[in-house]
């Protein structure tokens, strides 16, 4: 788990990283003033529960969602997943956000779509990047990069710091099935069916 101070420095860094690709989302988050303080106080709380829930396979869903702060143009709160569960390959349309490893270890795959690979039901998606990111690294992603992906924790519970600037309706949120055994190797093709989840 990271001490309070590598959180303040690791957390200020990642959010001048997102700010400085995109100018509007340094806005949101100056206007949000989030309190590093207060956050690594709720991500201790968070990461109480996840210790609970620690080898009880039959509590809840695979990942623990805790929000912190949710406004018209930001969403900040925490992730927790299970060792060796994960999150499916998904989207968040239109957003900006940060994931910061707090404790654990989690692979994050990053995919593009590829806008003329299918219709409505089928597309095709290329893998970006591939990573396990560490406590304290974090992962970045835009509305036009790396905003498709999905995580899956390591050999270790994971606990995620989560920002999301310019939120979307979760009706509009995307699940991508995979209809191939998923790559995880940069420039490698997945075909995915397109779902939505109400």
């Amino acid at each position: 788990m990271l001490s309070h101070l590598q959180f303040t420095t690791q957390c200020q860094r990642a959010i001048e990283d997102l700010s400085s690709i995109q100018p509007s989302v340094a806005s949101v988050l100056d206007k949000a003033d989030l309190s590093h303080a207060r956050l690594y106080e709720e991500l201790v709380s968070s990461q109480r529960q996840l210790d609970a829930r620690a080898g009880n396979d039959a509590v809840g869903p695979e990942w623990l969602w805790r929000e912190f702060e949710s406004a018209d143009e930001l969403i900040v709160g925490s992730i927790g997943l299970s060792s060796r569960q994960g999150i499916p390959i998904h989207d968040h349309p239109g957003s900006s956000g940060i994931l910061l490893v707090f404790s654990g270890s989690v692979e994050v795959t990053q995919y593009q779509a590829d806008p003329g690979s299918g219709g409505q039901r089928m597309t095709e998606l290329e893998v970006l990047r591939h990573q396990r990111y560490e406590i304290g690294d974090y992962v970045r992603f835009t509305e036009s990069e790396g905003n498709i992906h999905s995580l899956q924790g390591s050999h270790r519970d994971c606990l995620l710091l989560d920002i999301l600037v310019f939120p979307y309706r979760l009706n509009e949120r995307r699940w991508y099935l995979p209809a191939n055994t998923p790559e995880r190797r940069a420039g490698q093709r997945v075909k995915t069916l397109l779902m939505k989840k109400p």
